[in-house]
């Protein structure tokens, strides 16, 4: 009887009302230092598509950091129920979402992943902002995929690095270690060095890009970290990406890879 309940539409949007009143409260009440913006309004000042990426433990609040004079942001979400809860959480930050994740191999249930890239390529060709999480649900942590650089590589928008921490707050002992920001305290945000990919690159320019992409997320989370004197949330060196890993869909007629970006659920 309580699962039922745990799932209808009424009680997710209540959760949802919930955790977007407190993810407004942290950011309305946190003492922001944003760094590297320049990196940000180098795009912003474009006008053009951008791929905004942020590993799933720092998912809490996307919006603090993300101009209103900036591209149309559209995160993508997994069709999980977790992933309902999470989509109708960001609409009411004034996100819209993309709704989707792969296929299991060996699993024939279809889990909108094609038309998930479809759009997602639309959006950043009608030069709009998508919101990834690279290493996706459920990790391994800050290990990235390389579905993000595929999406790179087909539309020509660049990837952008962002990651924030704060002062105050919590991890949970969760895969991703995510962070429960406190309400009162210090915060940071930090955008990277924007990463491009060109149309004609190779498998191994691909896989270049992706390491040089995950190097600099993992480089500007620990400096994050640094400067809020929390522990340094390592990435999860011992689980592998596997061959059955859920990744954001490839372009069509893309090679399948073992690595690849995953939505947020």
């Amino acid at each position: 009887m309580l699962k039922p309940i745990l799932r209808s539409a009424a009680f997710n949007n209540m959760l949802a009302s919930v955790l977007a009143g407190y993810m407004d409260i942290i950011r309305r009440t946190t003492r922001w230092q944003t760094i590297g913006t320049h990196h940000a309004e180098s795009i912003w000042q474009t006008r053009k598509g951008v791929i905004l990426c942020i590993w799933h433990g720092r998912f809490f609040v996307p919006h603090a950091g993300w101009s209103k004079e900036g591209q149309e942001a559209r995160a993508l979400i997994s069709q999980s129920n977790d992933g309902n809860i999470i989509a109708r959480t960001a609409q009411k930050l004034g996100f819209d979402v993309i709704r989707g994740s792969s296929q299991r191999v060996g699993s024939d249930k279809d889990r909108g992943g094609a038309r998930a890239f479809k759009e997602m390529v639309r959006h950043l060709r009608n030069n709009g902002c998508v919101l990834i999480t690279p290493d996706g649900p459920r990790g391994p942590r800050m290990q990235s995929g390389d579905g993000a650089i595929r999406l790179a590589k087909m539309t020509g928008a660049p990837l952008l690095p962002y990651v924030f921490s704060t002062q105050r707050g919590k991890f949970a002992k969760s895969w991703d270690r995510f962070l429960i920001a406190f309400p009162f305290g210090r915060g940071v945000y930090i955008f990277g060095e924007p990463i491009r990919v060109e149309r004609t690159a190779t498998e191994d320019d691909v896989e270049a890009a992706r390491a040089l992409f995950e190097q600099r997320m993992r480089e500007i989370q620990y400096e994050a970290d640094r400067l809020m004197g929390r522990e340094i949330i390592t990435p999860d060196l011992d689980t592998d990406l596997g061959p059955d890993a859920n990744s954001a869909p490839n372009p069509a007629g893309a090679p399948a890879s073992k690595q690849s970006s995953e939505p947020t659920r």
